[in-house]
């Protein structure tokens, strides 16, 4: 996207006489794939897709297109303007006017440089799965009353798997490249867990969806309000272990949300006691307060939550021999939520290790687990010191890896 392009959308907005807000969202991903020790060539996709929202008579109006950039906001423009008159639903809250293009970004790596990277893993871990994906995205949101934010980003994201897990995420491939690439692994040994649950050592993808899992059950000012969130029931979110912040400048997330009110960096749970839900401009108006720049993206889903959650790091720098006997446990399979107000979720583990004296020993099988999240974070016993930067689809999370006194199998 251009800056005139965006400038001549803006004056068509605040010239059209209805109240609107268009939200654009450009997407170029380059991604390649690692698949029985071979490099599945890399692949590049473009995208484009305009959502729009008009208030006609009380009424609120949105519709969806995906295409070429004139011809998609067109569409999505007269979508909305033609969709048939439902119940009232407005007004339509508009963030104010604001003037704030960004639209610098690093440069994309070229197929080759990919190919390299991916080349020297395969050198390391001949056997391994995985895939590398570096993408490049701008968002804007315009309205009628005068907005106009744009933002630029790049993430690049990779993961492998060879009996054991590792996955990685930074700012730009560059970035990327320079962290080291080490596999935690074991021998192929199966190895049976003691029945019923054991100590655990959470790996960074787990701890991401940890934290995931319980601010979608308990931050959200839409399941607040509506008494769904376990903070209308307690403030114990975790133990004097669990600090969690929402902070997209730690992150790399988008300054701003997708109604375009600037992200306020908020404190979530402070030592185990939750602070409050987040909030959009509607949901604001409904508690008397000021839109916390949560809203999530439209054709999604309503409401808020926060999208880039920070865990505090905790002192210990070998959390293996902190964990002596037990599981490593990098990532969830299939997460399933089972019950909002306990945040407990159903699943399967994978690419588990058994570690004895601090070394992994064997591979652990699949099993299915459900569990309370908020109980989990109530169980923690080490926090690492070193925190890494895991993807999500518009946020990412920054957070260490740490240890539970028990997680319970079926």
């Amino acid at each position: 996207m251009k800056t005139e392009f965006l400038e001549r959308l803006q004056s068509k907005a605040m010239g059209c006489g209805l109240p609107c807000q268009l939200i654009l969202v450009s997407e170029k991903l380059l991604s390649l794939r690692l698949a029985n020790s071979q490099i599945i060539q890399p692949a590049v996709s473009e995208n484009f897709f305009a959502f729009v929202k008009i208030e006609k008579r009380g009424r609120v109006t949105s519709s969806m297109a995906a295409g070429p950039e004139a011809w998609a906001v067109d569409e999505a423009w007269q979508g909305a303007a033609e969709a048939e008159q439902g119940p009232k639903t407005g007004p339509l809250l508009l963030a104010p006017a604001c003037r704030q293009p960004d639209l610098d970004c690093p440069p994309p790596p070229e197929p080759r440089e990919c190919l390299a990277y991916a080349e020297d893993v395969l050198g390391k871990y001949q056997k391994c799965a995985g895939r590398l994906a570096v993408r490049q995205r701008q968002v804007a949101v315009i309205n009628s009353a005068g907005l106009l934010r744009t933002h630029a980003g790049q993430l690049a994201h990779f993961f492998v798997s060879d009996l054991g897990y590792f996955e990685a995420a930074a700012p730009s491939f560059r970035e990327l490249r320079r962290l080291p690439c080490e596999l935690l692994a074991a021998p192929d040994k199966p190895k049976a867990i003691p029945q019923g649950g054991c100590r655990a050592l959470l790996g960074s993808r787990a701890v991401s969806d940890l934290v995931e899992g319980i601010c979608q059950c308990g931050f959200g000012g839409r399941e607040f309000l509506e008494g769904r969130s376990f903070l209308n029931e307690t403030n114990l979110v975790g133990n004097e272990n669990f600090t969690l912040t929402d902070d997209w400048r730690l992150t790399g997330g988008l300054p701003f949300d997708f109604e375009g009110t600037s992200r306020s960096c908020l404190p979530l749970a402070e030592r185990g006691q939750g602070q409050g839900p987040v909030t959009d401009l509607a949901l604001a108006a409904r508690l008397s307060s000021t839109s916390t720049g949560h809203c999530l993206p439209p054709w999604e889903d309503d409401g808020a939550l926060p999208l880039d959650l920070v865990l505090a790091a905790g002192e210990e720098e070998d959390l293996l021999s902190t964990l002596g006997d037990g599981l490593y446990l990098p990532r969830f399979h299939y997460l399933g939520l089972v019950d909002p107000q306990t945040a407990t979720f159903t699943g399967t583990i994978r690419d588990c290790l058994w570690i004895e004296d601090g070394r992994p020993v064997g591979t652990v099988p699949p099993l299915r687990f459900t569990v309370s999240f908020l109980a989990l974070a109530r169980e923690i016993q080490a926090v690492g010191k070193e925190r890494k930067l895991m993807a999500g689809s518009w946020g990412n999370n920054l957070v260490p890896e740490l240890i539970v006194s028990r997680f319970n199998f079926e």
